[in-house]
């Protein structure tokens, strides 16, 4: 995959460097193979770095994005939104843990309170 860095713009504000990258290869690649080659160029770490709007150009082996660097993770969670069926699957993912932590501890609680008599044979 061959990157270039087209356009780099601060954003004192959110705290963050937008980069504009423009990429050739024969198909777009995955945005974790993305991340992997804006984190080689950048030196950045990747729970820092976003992805966003990668595009192809129609009919050629082109393609760009733009890549969002944030100066520290509380940056990162205060200005980019997780969109709502990521947000749903997080929360439905978190309530399954909630629950088998639930199921264990009760579990546990029913074992203290009535321990298995053991069996003389």
């Amino acid at each position: 995959m061959n990157l270039k860095q087209i356009q780099k713009k601060e954003n004192k504000l959110a705290g963050r460097m937008e980069i504009l990258f423009s990429g050739n290869d024969n198909i777009v690649p995955s945005r974790k193979e993305i991340l992997d080659e804006v984190v080689k160029q950048t030196k950045a770490k990747p729970k820092l770095i976003i992805i966003n709007s990668i595009k192809q150009e129609y009919g050629t082996h082109n393609f760009s994005f733009i890549a969002d660097i944030y100066e520290s993770e509380e940056r990162r969670n205060k200005f980019h939104v997780i969109p709502k069926k990521i947000k749903k699957k997080l929360e439905e993912k978190r309530k399954e843990v909630e629950k088998e932590k639930t199921k264990e501890e009760t579990k546990k609680k029913v074992k203290e309170k009535f321990p298995e008599e053991k069996k003389s044979s």
